[in-house]
């Protein structure tokens, strides 16, 4: 079995503040059999412990739509063997904190940890609703 571990800090900075999301977690490559796929098909098998498991279940929900985002990449660059991650920890600050950030974070930590070129989403700050907006490409 193959383990890295990584930690990966997504900052984004448009106006006079940004989002800053750090994400540590291990991905390890096992051999078939030992993770089971998930009910999609996916061959990457998502779990939380440590400081991230007692996130709210929106806010996991989120980080699972930000590594569904890179499934297939992943999975090739793992010679479609079964991929189990495991992530440890979540780090932001409550007063720049956009939930919407969590996908995004969770997709350039899985691209780091599986050494994929980024997937391209533009990110815009509205001022008029003093948010940042995150268009998936």
């Amino acid at each position: 079995m193959e383990v890295t571990r990584t930690r990966h800090v997504y900052r984004v900075l448009k106006s006079s503040w940004g989002i800053r999301i750090a994400i540590t977690g291990t991905v390890s490559i096992v051999t078939p059999g030992v993770v089971r796929t998930s009910a999609s098909g996916s061959a990457i098998a998502l779990s939380f412990s440590g400081a991230a498991s007692c996130l709210p279940s929106s806010y996991l929900h989120e980080l699972g739509e930000g590594i569904a985002a890179v499934t297939s990449r992943a999975a090739e660059h793992a010679g479609d063997r079964p991929v189990a991650v495991d992530i440890e920890d979540v780090q932001f600050n409550e007063t720049d904190f956009q939930v919407e950030g969590l996908p995004v974070a969770m997709c350039r930590w899985a691209e780091q940890a599986f050494g994929l070129p980024p997937r391209k989403i533009i990110e815009t700050f509205d001022r008029d609703a003093n948010r940042y907006r995150f268009e998936w490409a």
